[in-house]
């Protein structure tokens, strides 16, 4: 039978235990605090490869790999739909 003392004098012998939350933080201290979302890292990409190519939509939905409407979807979702070539400059 397990008793309050018997109980304490385990759990003071013993090490704290990590939890799972403590071993995902520890693993990925070198990306500091700053935890970005896909979504947010896919906006980047996006905007990024259009202003890299002087607003040239078509051409940075192909380098992506996504297709054209898939590229005008996610301009919409960012509030840029209509932005035409001024993502690029």
């Amino acid at each position: 039978m397990l008793t309050a003392e018997s109980h304490s004098c385990f759990a003071a012998s013993t090490k704290p235990v990590a939890t799972a939350g403590d071993r995902l933080r520890s693993g990925y201290e070198h990306l500091g605090s700053a935890i970005v979302s896909i979504a947010d890292v896919e906006k980047r990409a996006i905007l990024g490869t259009i202003r890299q190519l002087n607003g040239d939509k078509l051409m940075a939905a192909r380098l992506l790999g996504i297709g054209k409407t898939t590229l005008y979807r996610k301009l919409k979702e960012y509030g840029l739909a209509g932005a035409g070539k001024s993502i690029g400059n």
